[in-house]
């Protein structure tokens, strides 16, 4: 169906077209020319009224005399803005070279049009729909490869970001084999696991049978029944990640852990026993590593704030709950983890020692055999309210575990999913490693400046529409297959959920059918 022409192209990316009379063009359409043998497709990002000396020098542009004259009876005339987005010659689809001719017809692609759009035909991960007028068909997808090198989820509150993370969850338990990829999930608001009045939770996948045991959910205050962090078992580093430590204390710390090994924290507290029972400090074995005693016991004091976390912190010398979260995921499953009801220090310690084993676990494995390395799955950290750890103000204090995560992590199969729906509070340099976007409406002018100039694209011409971008509309932006981000609807949760559970369902009653009719027979 056509629906206008060309006026105007501007090589190597703009595109005007106005609008045929009766016809339809909106924001967002992707459009079809055909030109110079070729096709072409476009992408509407803005419309204007053209005054009346820019609708005079149109008409006088037009062959088509009838058209210009229905024009010329206008108050004004549309003219559409779009990009190239690049042009065909049979099933060869590739970055403009050329650009259409003046007057060439501009047309609605048919469905056989757009297949040219999805190179994500091979990848594994559906997660929505192509977002074109009239074509509800052509699936968009992600590649696991993509998790290496992190994906941002950035939106305004109610865009749908944790539809879009649960989304992502659910391909990859129903589309990937078990062991393709491990998910940790820092679920601040318990909704991943729980869902809310609006939104359906992997809970409801643990009915299903396939699903039930690659799900593995913590909830530390509602159970008592699971490993705990073994205190003495902790990183210096680690340590220095969830307690504010001076560099005094850091050095302190690091020298007992140097000479007592894993014996580090009873030394810890028979050093305080002492000066209890009225050693003196100069008598002590820490007095002759150098350590001042005001120094040792601000660094008890902060330490026996991690012994106070009794439901999640041991002194028993032992793996626990590190060690059994890395198995799941090198199995392949789905941790979450519920941070609704931890308080700030509990918080830091769950997410900062969980994240930091994952990586040091296959840091060490890279050196002793990096073939081991290969076969791992893939590992993926989903991180609400990323700024709070990879904020531009908060970095200034000195580098995390989620900072490394996003410099290093490729080389470990280890990637993360940042979600923040404040991107203007990113580190910069951070923001631009972060290599795929699911961008679901901003509104804020920072926010979006943020994204387009971290963007591995030009996203610049898509300002407007990031900023009216209703619920569950996203541009997805790819780190090199595409060459511009892809219009997507991304799919419901709570669709997916329900569907599957009636196909299942289904599935039971039609073995306990064929089992009836065994027995009958």
């Amino acid at each position: 169906m056509r629906v206008g022409f060309i006026v105007n192209a501007e090589f190597p990316s703009t595109v005007r077209v106005v609008r045929d009379r009766n016809a339809q063009i909106e924001v967002g359409d992707i459009l079809k020319v055909e030109s110079n043998g070729k096709t072409y497709l476009i992408r509407i990002y803005n419309v204007r009224h053209e005054r009346e000396a820019n609708k005079a020098v149109i008409r006088g542009l037009m062959k088509d005399r009838e058209e210009a004259k229905a024009i010329a009876a206008r108050e004004s005339s549309e003219v559409f803005e779009g990009v190239l987005l690049g042009e065909s010659i049979g099933n060869s689809f590739k970055l403009p070279r050329t650009i259409p001719k003046i007057y060439s017809p501009v047309y609605l692609p048919s469905e056989e049009d757009l297949k040219a759009l999805n190179l994500t035909l091979n990848f594994e991960i559906p997660i929505g729909t192509l977002r074109a007028r009239g074509i509800e068909n052509i699936e968009v997808k992600l590649s696991k490869t993509q998790f290496a090198t992190h994906l941002g989820v950035y939106a305004m509150t109610g865009k749908g970001k944790t539809n879009a993370v649960l989304v992502i969850l659910y391909s990859i338990l129903t589309k990937l084999p078990e062991g393709d990829v491990g998910v940790l999930v820092l679920d601040v608001h318990n909704e991943y696991y729980e869902g809310s009045s609006k939104i359906a939770g992997l809970k409801h996948l643990e009915s299903l049978e396939d699903y039930r045991n690659r799900i593995i959910h913590y909830d530390f205050k509602k159970s008592d029944i699971h490993k705990k962090i073994s205190l003495p078992k902790l990183y210096p580093s680690e340590i220095r990640s969830i307690l504010e430590l001076t560099e005094a204390q850091y050095e302190a710390l690091l020298a007992f852990k140097q000479n007592y090994g894993d014996k580090w924290f009873e030394a810890v507290e028979n050093h305080r026993e002492q000066i209890s029972s009225g050693t003196k400090w100069s008598e002590t074995d820490a007095h002759k590593l150098g350590i001042k005693i005001g120094c040792f016991l601000a660094l008890y004091r902060k330490l026996s704030l991690l012994k106070s976390c009794e439901k999640l912190v041991t002194t028993n010398i032992e793996e626990g709950l590190p060690k059994e979260v890395v198995e799941h995921l090198d199995k392949g499953r789905i941790v979450i983890v519920n941070l609704n009801n931890l308080n700030d220090l509990e918080e830091r310690l769950i997410v900062n020692v969980l994240s930091s084993r994952i990586l040091s676990d296959r840091e060490k494995l890279q050196s002793i055999n990096p073939q081991a390395l290969t076969e791992k799955p893939y590992c993926l950290i989903v991180l609400e309210e990323a700024h709070k750890v990879l904020g531009e103000a908060v970095l200034k204090k000195g580098e995390n575990i989620f900072s490394r995560i996003v410099r290093e992590g490729r080389k470990f199969k280890v990637g993360l999913v940042a979600i923040a729906q404040m991107p203007r509070l990113l580190d910069p340099t951070i923001a631009s490693q972060i290599q795929t976007s699911i961008i679901l409406g901003l509104s804020h002018k920072l926010d979006r400046k943020v994204v387009e100039e971290s963007s591995t694209q030009d996203l610049s011409v898509y300002d407007s529409e990031i900023q009216v971008l209703e619920r569950g509309e996203a541009l997805v932006v790819y780190p090199s297959e595409l060459s511009f981000p892809l219009p997507v609807k991304i799919y419901d949760f709570n669709k997916l959920v329900e569907n599957l559970v009636k196909e299942t369902e289904e599935k039971l009653r039609g073995k306990e059918d064929d089992g009836l009719v065994e027995v009958m027979i």
